[in-house]
């Protein structure tokens, strides 16, 4: 259990240290900022704090590697070699550390971790785990042949893991239930990002040259597409529904059709040139799909109908290396500003609302899911801030 009421008690005084430090006005001419623990302020930006939990691990002498994120699931990889999954769905759970693993050796080469429907998948250099999501029970241990290029994912009841020399392994993600042997696919080129769970069995990925390949099971086979993009993707694609978005390095936003029956397969269905080049994730936010341009501020783009509704690109949206989109929902987009605070907009046309400090949750999250934010230090501890009225 590992609450914030029990968290230590020194550590407590620096956590509430921390978020007291966040609650003063802000000096003329800045932005007003407040916490997200500030009633009034809740209620005008219409998010509030969830939970807060510390991750276990020496902080004194690792830090956070990774954090990724699921609708009711949030995993924090820390370079000592742990694995923590804390509970964000709904019950008397939420907000604690359910399990904590080991893998590999501290400060070693870890892949972020991959959320599937049954487990929790991580690779170093040399080794794939699965962990059972609901109590870390381990379902997978297994060394391969050559080197992992990205994180595995699970689709079909197997890990699919990206290996050096441009093939995707194929490993099921229990073999104790389940003794299929393990399977190398082409993977079309160089894949060095991980693979795409693309729903009801299905699995893809983008290789470095910018080919997206799609396997899925149809009719007691499988049917493999494989499409070039106008150039190399940026960040992780989305997958929601049927729908597939891709951004590229020459500015193109797409989206592809999964089609689940006959003829089974990728299909076009809008493409869509971008104000200025994509440099950062994408945020999805119901039927608006939010994208970083870097320099050139944000876009927002009607999924529907593949249209730019807005491009913003004030001095505060201009991006750097380390500032993004980092979660959307409730009409409100939360970014991370090249000065290092949370900025809020206004989803309808991009405006600035005001800011919030990070306050130490400096270590940079992009939500997976509509409605919530989650914050992180580089020490372990973790916030969860979601929109009130819901996704």
């Amino acid at each position: 259990m590992r609450s914030l009421r029990a968290i230590p008690t020194r550590r407590a005084a620096i956590v509430c240290g921390l978020l007291a430090a966040c609650t003063g006005v802000a000096a003329a001419g800045d932005c007003g900022c407040r916490p997200f623990a500030d009633a009034g302020q809740a209620a005008r930006i219409g998010w509030a704090a969830d939970w807060i939990v510390q991750v276990p691990f020496d902080s004194s002498n690792f830090r956070v590697a990774h954090v990724t994120t699921s609708d009711d699931l949030v995993v924090v990889q820390t370079t000592d070699g742990g694995v923590h999954a804390i509970v964000a769905a709904d019950g008397p759970a939420r907000g604690t550390v359910a399990w904590s693993r080991r893998v590999g050796a501290p400060d070693g080469p870890l892949h972020p971790a991959s959320i599937g429907p049954s487990a929790v998948t991580v690779a170093t250099d040399r080794t794939i785990h699965a962990f059972r999501r609901d109590d870390g029970a381990t379902l997978l241990a297994d060394r391969v042949s050559r080197l992992v290029e990205a994180g595995p994912v699970e689709a079909d009841g197997a890990m699919h893991v990206p290996l050096r020399g441009g093939t995707i392994l194929r490993i099921s993600g229990d073999p104790g239930s389940d003794p299929e042997r393990p399977l190398e696919l082409s993977g079309g080129g160089t894949v060095s990002t991980p693979a795409l769970s693309l729903g009801k069995g299905a699995v893809g990925w983008i290789t470095d040259a910018g080919t997206l390949v799609a396997v899925q099971p149809f009719a007691e086979t499988w049917q493999r597409d494989e499409i070039a993009l106008p150039s190399p993707a940026v960040g992780h694609p989305i997958v929601r529904g049927d729908d597939l978005f891709v951004a590229t390095t020459s500015g193109d936003l797409l989206c592809f059709i999964i089609r689940r029956t006959a003829p089974v397969g990728l299909r076009p269905r809008w493409r869509l040139p971008l104000p200025a080049p994509p440099d950062g994730p994408l945020v999805l936010d119901g039927t608006t799909l939010f994208v970083s341009l870097g320099v050139d501020g944000a876009a927002a783009i009607d999924v529907a109908t593949g249209t730019l509704r807005w491009h913003a690109s004030s001095p505060a949206l201009r991006f750097g290396p380390d500032s993004r989109i980092v979660a959307a929902g409730a009409g409100r987009l939360w970014c991370i500003d090249s000065i290092g605070r949370l900025l809020l907009l206004d989803a309808s046309d991009g405006s600035k609302i005001g800011c919030l400090p990070l306050c130490g949750f400096s270590f940079p999250v992009t939500s997976t899911e509509p409605g919530r934010l989650v914050l992180a230090s580089p020490e372990g501890l973790v916030m969860a801030v979601s929109a009130a009225d819901g996704p």
